[in-house]
């Protein structure tokens, strides 16, 4: 069972990801959970030997899971508003091409 993480910052000023010096080839796969804002992400890892870092917090089971629940249920929010307005459009555009075709624009 691999070490659970919590990394702020993940995301440096010119958009790239920085693990902080961390091996991501160690990252756990599917372990990675991002903040829709990038402020930070939970992961799990296989390294041994975790740096020393103010952006790098070593957290427990229970905190990864709570922290991998809000940022899926921040997803899923998103997810769902965008559905949402693709509705929406799919609708408006579905009465358009019907009055198109019915003659009534």
């Amino acid at each position: 069972m691999g070490i659970k993480l919590k990394i702020s910052k993940v995301i440096d000023e010119n958009g790239k990801a920085d693990y902080k010096g961390l091996d991501i080839q160690k990252f756990v796969p599917g372990s990675q959970n991002y903040k829709m804002d990038n402020s930070f992400c939970v992961l799990e890892t296989n390294e041994e030997d975790i740096i020393s870092h103010l952006d790098i917090e070593v957290i427990n089971k229970e905190k990864y899971v709570t922290l991998t629940d809000e940022i899926n249920k921040e997803i899923s929010k998103y997810t769902s508003d965008d559905d949402m307005r693709m509705n929406d459009i799919e609708d408006a555009l579905s009465d358009i091409i019907g009055g198109v075709v019915n003659g009534s624009i």
